[in-house]
């Protein structure tokens, strides 16, 4: 059985079909918690800030409503909450400091990736509803996964540097770290795919890209790219970019939020642009507490300094 008949009869399993399309908090459609039909990328967090700002302080029962009485703006307290951006009191939701510095990165005159950056830093400590500091822990997981399928570190992460050049979904489909992260937490899809001849694995891409071009298509894959369908290929490129940064930051504990910083700095110049990194120190600096509690927190200081 090669690698798309195997596909194709997981496919027979709706458990599997559910667990690989579905981008519910309980699947694996996705790499990160906070990614949704609506949270498609990291900077949905401002855009949710800024609307959000309004409301900073207002008494529930003052929120503007639809006319089935739902208030508008309800399902963005959890995402915010989770991203310690606002907290609840009573019948009130506050925005914390970490939300104000995020209104910040707004009102800054900043490129794309500077706000990426910014952003990421403040989302370190993200937790679930589950667990704290998600970001990094899933990121770890993702990895291991894999390692322990047999596939170097090296291979993974220069495979992950390689995505952020693509925004095709066929160019993307085609790459070897598209499947791998998609079925990482499948141990057999992802031996059976390794072990595949290149041929056999160009089939499997062809026949999903195939089904991706079909609307109508209930492929597991397929249908979850399909156009306006629920993962668009920048969400999942920039899933893999959140990956592989948080988990190369992850490796080692630093001392100090600078030692931290110079790190994530070097990494990120790997994979994007940041012309001049002293707007970006600057901007630090100037909410530095908001930074170092964030740093405290998120479990990258070295043990002998927390």
């Amino acid at each position: 059985m090669n690698i798309l008949e195997f596909y194709l009869e997981q496919q027979k399993y709706p458990e599997w079909y559910k667990k690989f399309q579905s981008m519910a908090k309980d699947k694996s459609g996705k790499i990160f918690s906070y990614s949704s039909t609506t949270y498609r990328y990291m900077h949905n967090f401002i855009a949710d800030v800024e609307k959000f700002y309004r409301l900073n302080g207002v008494p529930m029962d003052q929120w503007p409503t639809y006319e089935d009485g739902q208030k508008e703006d309800k399902q963005r307290t959890l995402p915010l909450s989770l991203a310690n951006f606002v907290f609840r009191k009573e019948d009130r939701y506050f925005f914390t400091g970490a939300g104000y510095t995020c209104m910040d990165i707004i009102n800054l005159e900043k490129t794309d990736n500077e706000e990426w950056l910014l952003l990421f830093l403040l989302l370190l400590d993200y937790r679930s509803e589950w667990r704290n500091n998600d970001i990094i822990l899933t990121s770890k997981e993702y990895i291991k996964y894999l390692l322990n399928c047999g596939i170097s570190e090296n291979d993974i992460l220069d495979q992950l540097s390689d995505l952020q050049l693509l925004d095709n979904i066929e160019e993307i489909m085609k790459t070897d770290i598209f499947w791998l992260i998609t079925f990482a937490k499948d141990k057999q899809f992802i031996e059976k795919y390794i072990s595949s001849s290149e041929e056999e694995k160009s089939m499997l891409h062809t026949y999903v890209i195939n089904e991706q071009k079909n609307k109508r298509s209930k492929d597991c894959i397929g249908h979850k790219f399909v156009a306006g369908g629920q993962m668009l290929p920048g969400q999942f490129v920039e899933e893999c970019k959140t990956l592989y940064v948080a988990y190369r930051i992850s490796k080692k504990k630093y001392e100090t939020l600078d030692e931290m910083l110079e790190e994530l700095f070097k990494i990120y110049d790997e994979i994007s642009v940041v012309n001049d990194y002293s707007k970006i120190k600057d901007f630090i600096e100037g909410h530095l507490s908001i930074y170092e509690d964030i740093f405290n927190r998120c479990g990258l200081r070295s043990v002998e300094n927390e």
